[in-house]
């Protein structure tokens, strides 16, 4: 009797079957990338509002430590009726950082940086000076704009809810030149892409804003 042959079982794809089987794998990537981004990017507002929230306890501190008013590099600017002005007169923001480190009030420079900011973010500052060097700082890239002038103790604001101190910034300068009703829009390069920024309001809460007028929503209550 002639013994049977056993059939050999394939042991490897062919080139169509790889193929078939990477298309698939593409096609799931490509699904499944903007999920993922878009829980990156959460996780990264949500750290970018804890940067603030541990700002506002520094601010906080300094002004229990200086009669109230928070930090402030040049005299509290004020119009031709005395009248403090926030949005004129403010000095470059690492200057506050500083003065807040060489004081002892913050010294981590992480938390003046967004983790989403594609401009001044981690990734392009030359490096995110240690403690020991916080004194030392000539510049520093800062992913935060900041609204001179506010005061915890005897505070002009009735309304300390709407009022804004600190908020992620837009690439394009906002400082002494800019108005409330006419500040830079908030663009897809900024901190956290288009019509989304971060804020820290005078009662201490940080809330995330959306909106294509998000630039100016927060200074209508200081206009």
């Amino acid at each position: 009797m002639t013994p049977s042959r056993r059939t050999g079982r394939r042991s490897a794809f062919t080139l169509i079957e790889l193929l078939v089987v990477l298309g698939i794998i593409g096609i799931l990537v490509a699904l499944l990338f903007p999920v993922v981004n878009t829980a990156m990017e959460r996780g990264r507002r949500e750290a970018c509002k804890n940067n603030l929230k541990q700002l506002n306890e520094v601010f906080h501190n300094w002004a229990n430590d200086h009669n109230g008013d928070y930090p402030l590099i040049k005299a509290r600017p004020v119009d031709q009726y005395g009248n403090w002005t926030a949005m004129n007169g403010q000095s470059p923001l690492y200057l506050h950082a500083r003065m807040l480190g060489t004081n002892g009030y913050l010294t981590d420079t992480r938390i003046w940086v967004c983790p989403s900011d594609k401009v001044d973010g981690p990734g392009n500052n030359l490096r995110v000076y240690p403690a020991a060097d916080v004194k030392s700082i000539l510049s520093f890239n800062i992913s935060y704009m900041y609204v001179a002038g506010h005061r915890i103790i005897g505070s002009r604001e009735s309304q300390p809810a709407k009022a804004p101190v600190i908020a992620d910034e837009a690439n394009q300068i906002e400082n002494g030149a800019a108005t409330p009703g006419n500040m830079k829009p908030i663009l897809s390069v900024d901190n956290h892409g288009k019509e989304y920024r971060n804020v820290l309001f005078l009662d201490g809460h940080v809330e995330g804003l959306k909106g294509n007028n998000v630039a100016n929503s927060i200074f209508n209550y200081l206009s």
